[in-house]
């Protein structure tokens, strides 16, 4: 027997073939209830920069259908036009689709993205994330942790750079905090990108031979702060110079060949007649 449709409840199936004397043939077939899939991802809400590349994968997303022979005849998002995501229906993802909004002085943007989909046997199912792309905050991308400066060193001391990694980008503002030990706090300012050293102020190695210099900046929305550390380098004076050494060559003497000696300033070494004669 053949059913050229899908059966429904009380229908009557005609079923036709030879009959046999004495013979009684009995059919039972039952169905049960399909059960709808369902949305069951671990996480509902994904946080991204809003600095994420177009294309990014954000999430994995997916429905699960307890019923082994059914499969999802139809799976697309609520709105096709959404304006920032997309749905891979082959790798079962959430990508970014443009660039994300970003207003300065808002530090997060929240969006809501729906999927929903069919399975074989008509259920529908809908799932729901939230997705959140925040600021993001200036960065310094070069900044050493630390750094080596003379103590004779005045004026401007040392510069460095920041980022804004937003679109935009936004204008980024940096002040002196402070400086590590508080005490000293008062050597140092910064204009721009650059600290300096007041006027006033000097470099000692041995009342001081490191700092902690602390510089924060701003883009309109959040704050970073970092630190950099200052190391205090001995100035050296000609008195605490090691002794030199120069290199002299002797004439000709009674015919001799030349000589070539490496003394200590303070002390000549005279090669004469196979003998060593030391003049003060």
């Amino acid at each position: 027997m053949t059913l050229n449709e899908e059966p429904e409840d009380e229908d009557v199936v005609l079923w036709s073939g030879t009959r046999y004397i004495d013979r009684v043939y009995v059919m039972q077939y039952t169905t049960v209830e399909n059960t709808p899939p369902y949305f069951n991802l671990s996480r509902y809400h994904k946080t991204i920069p809003d600095h994420s590349d177009i294309d990014f994968s954000i999430m994995d997303f997916y429905f699960n259908d307890t019923d082994y022979a059914d499969w999802f005849v139809l799976v697309k998002p609520e709105h096709d036009q959404d304006p920032y995501f997309y749905y891979d229906t082959f790798a079962k993802t959430v990508h970014v689709k443009d660039q994300l909004p970003h207003i300065n002085g808002t530090q997060n943007y929240y969006h809501e993205f729906t999927v929903w989909a069919d399975d074989s046997c008509y259920n529908r199912v809908t799932g729901t994330v939230t997705i959140t792309s925040f600021n993001g905050p200036p960065t310094f991308p070069d900044l050493p942790k630390r750094i080596s400066i003379s103590e004779s060193k005045i004026g401007a001391l040392y510069t460095f750079s920041v980022n804004d990694p937003s679109y935009g980008p936004d204008n980024i503002t940096c002040q002196y905090e402070r400086a590590i030990p508080n005490s000293e706090s008062h050597k140092f300012y910064i204009v721009g990108k650059t600290i300096y050293l007041h006027n006033n102020a000097t470099l000692d190695k041995d009342l001081n031979p490191e700092y902690e210099i602390v510089i924060s900046c701003e883009d309109g929305t959040d704050t970073s702060v970092t630190f950099l550390k200052i190391e205090i380098t001995k100035e050296i004076t000609d008195s605490e110079a090691p002794p030199d050494f120069v290199l002299i060559e002797t004439g000709v003497i009674f015919a001799a060949t030349f000589i070539a000696v490496v003394i200590n300033v303070g002390a000549v070494y005279i090669m004469m007649m196979n003998s060593l004669v030391i003049t003060p």
